[in-house]
């Protein structure tokens, strides 16, 4: 069977870093520190109905908030659905999340940290 590569891109502070799955439980981004990964779950009625210039506010509201913060919190992307989004980070602590939250309007509802990812790479041994 033909080995299956996956590999996770991301941005580091302009300069592009590329993952394979076997370095994806962690993500090297704020000066070469490991950085814990989070779900977040925002109950945010109607997102779902969000178009064109109103969802790219929503996204700039966020990278405002980010960029206030600093470095050690990152926004990955996030899953749209139902009057919900699960949005996917990696920062240094939980108090980082809650604190963007607070920033950008946008609640934290739930926060889940993730202890490793699992993916059909691991399946082949």
């Amino acid at each position: 069977m033909i080995g299956i590569h996956v590999f996770f891109s991301f941005i580091k502070k302009g300069a592009h870093e590329t993952m394979s799955s076997d370095e994806s439980n962690k993500m090297l981004i704020n000066k070469n520190q490991i950085m814990p990964i989070y779900i977040i779950e925002r109950e945010v009625p109607g997102v779902e109905k969000l178009k064109g210039r109103d969802r790219q506010a929503a996204a700039q509201k966020s990278v405002r908030a980010l960029r206030d913060i600093g470095p050690e919190i990152q926004w990955v992307h996030s899953y749209v659905s139902n009057d919900k989004t699960h949005c996917v980070y990696v920062s240094d602590n939980e108090d980082l999340i809650i604190d963007h939250a607070k920033r950008s309007g946008f609640p934290a509802n739930k926060i889940t940290k993730i202890e490793y990812l699992l993916n059909p790479v691991d399946a082949e041994g």
